[in-house]
């Protein structure tokens, strides 16, 4: 009995635990949002590499390829680029894949372009 309550009790906190850091990481992924449109690429950047260090996803790897096209780093742009593709490209079931697809992969086009 008591062994069952405390793996209930220990899966409870896990829970909480994964809630709070997936907060963190809409936070630090909301600030960043508006840091860039503010113009302001570098704390973009930052937000949105300690969010993606929590957890990330195609859509936050196109964050990170734009901010790091934005500072004129294309080498990274087309790490993160490429992999918002390959990520798009096996999750079917992204609500916004289509349009992820198709601008990471004019992100990888212009990041090559640059790259060589």
């Amino acid at each position: 009995m008591l062994a069952a309550l405390a793996g209930v009790l220990s899966s409870g906190v896990a829970r909480a635990q994964e809630a709070s850091v997936e907060l963190a990481r809409i936070e630090f992924l909301r600030e960043a949002e508006e840091a860039a449109r503010r113009g302001d690429h570098a704390r973009a950047l930052d937000l949105a590499r300690r969010g993606a260090a929590l957890r990330t996803t195609p859509s936050v790897a196109h964050f990170l390829a734009r901010e790091y096209e934005a500072l004129a780093r294309p080498l990274e742009a087309l790490a993160q680029a490429t992999a918002c593709s390959r990520g798009a490209e096996v999750d079917g079931g992204l609500r916004n894949r289509d349009a992820l697809l198709q601008a990471c992969g004019a992100l990888i086009e212009r990041a090559t372009a640059r790259v060589g």
